[in-house]
């Protein structure tokens, strides 16, 4: 099992987070069917005491995480 800190647990909430977009639509109507898990390419150094960033799949879709003791991680993307 992953550390929650850790950096499999960071890609873990950012997949939720695509998979969540995708199938609502990105708050709009209609969705779509994830075939296969994107991309996640982290940018800089992977530390879970500082907020990361990246991108996620083809269109390299920007992202930032952030770890919170007790909370997890929170994953904001700027997509839509």
């Amino acid at each position: 099992m992953a550390a929650p800190d850790s950096r499999a647990a960071a890609e873990l909430a950012v997949y939720l987070g695509v998979i969540s977009g995708i199938n609502s639509g990105c708050m709009s109507c209609g969705g779509a069917e994830l075939g296969e898990l994107p991309t996640i390419v982290w940018q800089g150094t992977f530390s879970a005491a500082a907020p990361v960033h990246g991108t996620v799949g083809v269109g390299g879709v920007a992202f930032a995480a952030a770890y919170e003791d007790g909370k997890g991680w929170a994953v904001s993307f700027q997509a839509c």
